[in-house]
């Protein structure tokens, strides 16, 4: 069986905790077995650019393990503990990266909340640093927004 074949989630039964619904047409789902699964997925999906947004712990080391060209970078205390990070990539640069890769799988293995947005919009807020929620606002015919399952089982995709 093709674990890149997408399931389509029923809202109630997913993880929504985090995210704002807004205007989207429907949510999908891919298993995510281990880092290898996650890169596959994110590697097959469609897109130019990709923002990975992060809440972490101020010494988590996803922020260290970044010494690749990225097209911008955005950093917000949250409080004394956590912080917010954004960081723009275009694909080929990003998939080039498998220890990224592999520390963002890593990371939300132990449930560090991590999303990333497809094709994002030059200037979009998508994350709220207040309310510490996604907005899944989609407005561009290939712009998706995924975010992970607890323990990163499944990565969740709203387009």
């Amino acid at each position: 069986m093709d674990d890149f074949l997408p399931i389509k989630e029923d809202l109630a039964a997913i993880r929504t905790d985090r995210i704002s619904f807004g205007q989207y047409n429907c949510v999908h789902s891919y298993p995510v077995h281990n880092v290898h699964s996650f890169k596959r997925v994110i590697d097959k999906l469609h897109y130019e650019r990709i923002l990975l947004g992060v809440e972490l712990r101020k010494n988590n080391y996803i922020e260290e393990e970044v010494d690749i060209k990225y097209e911008s970078k955005e950093t917000h205390a949250l409080n004394k503990s956590r912080k917010y990070l954004e960081m723009i990539f275009h694909k080929d640069e990003f998939l080039q990266e498998y220890d990224l890769i592999n520390n963002i799988y890593l990371s939300a293995e132990v449930n560090d909340f991590i999303f990333m947005i497809l094709n994002p919009k030059k200037g979009k807020k998508y994350f709220d640093v207040l309310s510490g929620k996604v907005s899944i606002d989609i407005e561009g015919e290939h712009e998706r927004i995924l975010w992970f399952e607890h323990d990163a089982s499944d990565i969740y995709v709203a387009n």
